[in-house]
């Protein structure tokens, strides 16, 4: 099995938040190889998923860990959901106060608390990522299904 590769981001000074999350969260990597992280600024990953429909190959990361801060609003917030969904990168949001959003839980995206255990954000991590290379397999099969679906149709018509 290969590592994974997560996505870091992050507002503010890239050292201490690496320190602070990314650093006890490899640490604490339950699979045999820590996860490769790169890091991107908040607003440049929330960009990088918008605009443009996914295309086949495209490199995603398995997961990504997200960390906003009080003066992210809600706007990005959504985006940054949608932008995760239209892509099919589970990750886990951290904010000052979750309970909100966590409403809007689904299909991978997770709210926490910035004070969450870097222990339980890498086991969290894990599964999303372990997941998805399953839900990568199920997709390929669905487009399969649907072409061969298309050229029975067009046969019979």
């Amino acid at each position: 099995m290969r590592a994974a590769n997560l996505i870091f981001s992050s507002p503010g000074n890239l050292e201490n938040a690496w320190a602070r999350w990314v650093d006890p969260l490899r640490a604490a990597w339950p699979g045999l190889e820590r996860p490769r992280v790169t890091w991107s600024p908040v607003d440049e990953f929330v960009r990088g998923l918008e605009g443009r429909e996914p295309h086949e190959g495209e490199n995603l990361p398995a997961a990504a860990l997200v960390v906003l801060g009080t003066s992210d609003t809600g706007w990005t917030v959504d985006r940054l959901v949608e932008g995760l969904l239209s892509r099919q990168v589970p990750g886990i949001v951290l904010l000052p106060d979750p309970t909100q959003w966590r409403q809007f839980q689904r299909h991978g995206v997770i709210f926490e608390r910035l004070d969450a255990d870097p222990r339980v954000l890498a086991a969290m991590l894990f599964a999303l990522a372990e997941r998805q290379s399953a839900l990568d397999l199920l997709q390929r099969e669905l487009y399969v299904a649907q072409r061969a679906q298309s050229g029975f149709r067009a046969e019979m018509d």
